[in-house]
């Protein structure tokens, strides 16, 4: 089984969430839950972000397996923090198309 997985599975215990849960909570069939286990598909790798929010644990840790990354812990720490702030005001200032090529560019480089 890949170390994601594995990882994804040990963070699932240690929260108490059932694979049902987790698939409705990231819009997935269970099955696929079931396929990534298996290594039919590694499709996961899309969902890092939001698994990792659910888990309570970073998509680095998730990746690497590096525990001393932090956690993504809520929406509301992003409120908080003046990076986050500045980032949304820049990307909001841009032109509707470059903010589509600037979030393309983003997901391209993000799921490398």
């Amino acid at each position: 089984m890949d170390e994601i997985v594995v990882r994804i599975l040990s963070a699932m215990k240690d929260k108490g969430l059932d694979q049902k849960t987790l698939a409705k909570e990231i819009g997935v069939r269970p099955q696929a839950i079931t396929e990534w286990k298996t290594g039919v598909t590694a499709s996961y790798t899309r969902y890092i972000q939001r698994i990792s929010e659910l888990l309570g644990v970073s998509a680095d840790y998730l990746l690497t397996g590096d525990e001393s990354l932090p956690a993504h812990t809520s929406e509301s720490s992003k409120e908080d923090d003046p990076l986050w702030d500045r980032m949304r005001e820049l990307y909001m200032q841009l032109p509707p198309q470059k903010r589509v090529e600037a979030f393309e560019k983003f997901i391209k480089e993000y799921s490398r």
